[in-house]
C-alpha cells in the first residue's frame, strides 16, 4: 500500500490533507494495492465519512468508482454495504451523477452479488433502506 492508503487505513486525516498539497506530483489516490484495493475503497469499507469526503473533494476526477478488488471483484460501494457503513454509502450515492449511481447499484461481483445483496446478507437494514431509496434502473 502507498502512503495515502496507509493514512486512510489508520484514519490520519491530516496526512490525507498533506498528500493533497502535493497536487499532480502524487497520483496515488487511484493506485491499487496487491489485492486491488484503492485508498478510496479502504475509506469506504472503514466507514470514515470525513476521509471519504476529503477524497471526493481532493481527487474526484481520479477516483474510479467502478474499480473492484482482485479476489471477489467487490467495488467500494459493495465493501461499504457489506460492512454496514450507512454514512459513507449515503455520501457515495449523494455524490454521484444519476447514470453513474445506477451503474454502481447494478454492478455485480464475481459471485453475482450487488451492493444491496451484500447489505441484505449482513442484515444491514439501514444500508438497505438507503440503497433501496435510490431510483432503480428504468
Amino acid at each position: 500500500r502507498n502512503g495515502l492508503a496507509l493514512a486512510v487505513e489508520y484514519d490520519h486525516l491530516e496526512i490525507v490533507d498533506w498528500f493533497h498539497t502535493l497536487g499532480d506530483k502524487f497520483q496515488g489516490c487511484g493506485t491499487a494495492d496487491y489485492a486491488g484495493f484503492t485508498p478510496f475503497m479502504i475509506a469506504m469499507q472503514k466507514g470514515n465519512a470525513q476521509t471519504v469526503s476529503k477524497l471526493f473533494e481532493f481527487w474526484d476526477r481520479a477516483l474510479d468508482f467502478a474499480h473492484f478488488d482482485e479476489t471477489n471483484e467487490n467495488t467500494a460501494l459493495m465493501l461499504a454495504a457489506a460492512a454496514n457503513q450507512v454514512d459513507v454509502v449515503t455520501l457515495f450515492l449523494e455524490h454521484l451523477m444519476p447514470e453513474i449511481k445506477h451503474a454502481g447499484l447494478d454492478r455485480v461481483n464475481r459471485s453475482g452479488q450487488t451492493a444491496l445483496m451484500h447489505a441484505a446478507k449482513q442484515g444491514s437494514a439501514s444500508v438497505i433502506r438507503v440503497l433501496a431509496g435510490c431510483d432503480g434502473p428504468t
